[in-house]
């Protein structure tokens, strides 16, 4: 479930001083944003593109070592944009695809009451004999392929956007460790 969740925590220790972390976080060219004593708030530095992930942390002096405190959460830009993606979609799924399945063969389809007596199969279940009528009608029906396009597009556009913010997280991630302990 936790993968689920757009949100990863973890922290990172290194006995160089909170100065010296800051030195190189404020040298590294990956990232831009705020660094100052008490934390940072960075993002990856892409050329022209919608950061995908905000990198918010902060500095623990102890007495032989400094731990930074990482949290990674998307970005405000990649929220608008998935907020817009939904609205599409919402106008997607509430008039595009009623209407294709509607009128696929653009002849409106006959409409029948939801209930007559002649629509009971021979046992007497009504929700039986709708399955099984639907299941046999193929006039005025979309094409499965047209029809799962139209479904899974959605979905798939998701997947694929929840697929890019934890690879962005994962080459973060490796990045800002190696940026920390100085290996860069």
């Amino acid at each position: 479930m936790k993968k689920l969740i757009p949100l990863q925590s973890f922290t990172i220790v290194t006995p160089d001083t909170a100065d010296a972390v800051q030195k190189r976080l404020k040298q590294c060219l990956l990232y831009r944003g705020d660094i100052s004593e008490q934390g940072f708030k960075i993002f990856r530095n892409y050329y022209r593109r919608v950061p995908v992930t905000l990198i918010k942390g902060h500095f623990e002096s102890q007495s032989h070592q400094t731990s930074v405190h990482i949290k990674i959460s998307p970005h405000p830009y990649f929220i608008v944009l998935l907020a817009l993606l939904g609205l599409i979609f919402w106008i997607y799924y509430g008039s595009i695809v009623p209407n294709a399945f509607e009128s696929y063969t653009y002849v409106k389809p006959v409409r029948t009451p939801v209930f007559s007596p002649d629509d009971i199969s021979s046992d007497g279940s009504f929700v039986k004999s709708v399955i099984e009528s639907t299941a046999n009608s193929t006039e005025r029906t979309m094409p499965a392929p047209k029809a799962l396009l139209y479904l899974a597009s959605p979905i798939v556009v998701l997947i694929i956007f929840w697929a890019a913010f934890w690879s962005n997280v994962k080459d973060t991630r490796r990045d800002l460790t190696l940026i920390i302990r100085g290996e860069i």
